[in-house]
């Protein structure tokens, strides 16, 4: 990307307009002659090719270079390719900054009133009761974890309301971990203790699980699409934005910090 140079009013906004100018001055009489003549060259070159598309050319010089571009299939090919990865890689940066903000909302959730949360390492025949483990069996681990581990995190439930999990790592990645199907129930009554067992995944290094009970339910399982990651983000977005208008006796939250570790 060039710096100095004036954003031109007559390139094209986007991809649509483009075609539409293409089709324009396809219907002119001398089209087909001109077409000729322009694709026997001298083309632009790439760089020039993508000043047009993203706007950077001046006055003088855009009539031009949109002339050829508009008569020469190649190159308007090449000028609509050059568009096109520039409106993907727009929508990327969007994305990734939403994920930042959600992230950073996310960690910003600190409730004076604390839940309380134990994680417990368990072996496979206990993992596969999810949660049913005999008191003299429970290994606990000082918040360290192998990756392949099985592990069951119990939250105590405050009182009558509804329960969301959700676990992120040092790079910002956010996943709900409860609600995880459309089946789960996110109310939970006061004074029971809620069990969510789950294996341990990489990266290595320190993770967090953050458990938030809310006296108002904020999210629905029944109306999220769980195989779809951005309607599960946008679940967690309407959540927190939730979360952020109640007062501070409606709801509490406390965050598991653990480190896994990689077994050779």
């Amino acid at each position: 990307m060039k710096n100095g140079k004036n954003q031109s009013k007559g390139a094209p906004e986007n991809d649509e307009q483009f075609w539409a100018q293409l089709k324009e001055i396809s219907k002119t009489k001398d089209y087909k002659e001109l077409r000729k003549k322009v694709m026997r060259g001298p083309h632009p070159t790439i760089e020039e090719l993508g000043d047009y598309a993203l706007g950077f050319l001046d006055k003088n010089n855009i009539k031009k270079l949109e002339r050829h571009i508009l008569l020469c299939p190649q190159c308007a090919k090449e000028t609509f390719e050059i568009m096109h990865t520039e409106k993907e890689l727009a929508k990327e940066a969007l994305k990734a900054a939403d994920k930042i903000l959600l992230f950073q909302r996310l960690k910003a959730l600190v409730s004076p009133l604390s839940l309380m949360i134990e994680a417990r390492y368990v072996s496979a025949i206990e993992f596969a009761t999810r949660g049913s483990i005999p008191a003299e069996r429970n290994k606990e681990v000082q918040n360290q974890f192998a990756e392949g581990d099985q592990i069951l995190f119990c939250v105590d439930v405050p009182a009558d309301g509804y329960l969301v999990v959700l676990h992120y790592d040092e790079a910002g990645k956010i996943q709900l971990v409860f609600p995880h199907d459309t089946e789960d129930k996110t109310f939970a009554s006061g004074g029971s203790e809620k069990k969510i067992s789950g294996r341990v995944t990489g990266p290595a290094g320190k993770q967090y699980l953050k458990a938030i009970w809310t006296s108002k339910e904020f999210m629905d399982p029944k109306q999220i699409n769980f195989a779809n990651e951005y309607e599960i983000e946008k679940s967690i977005a309407k959540f927190i934005e939730g979360v952020e208008k109640l007062a501070e006796a409606d709801w509490r939250e406390v965050v598991y910090e653990y480190q896994v570790t990689t077994e050779e």
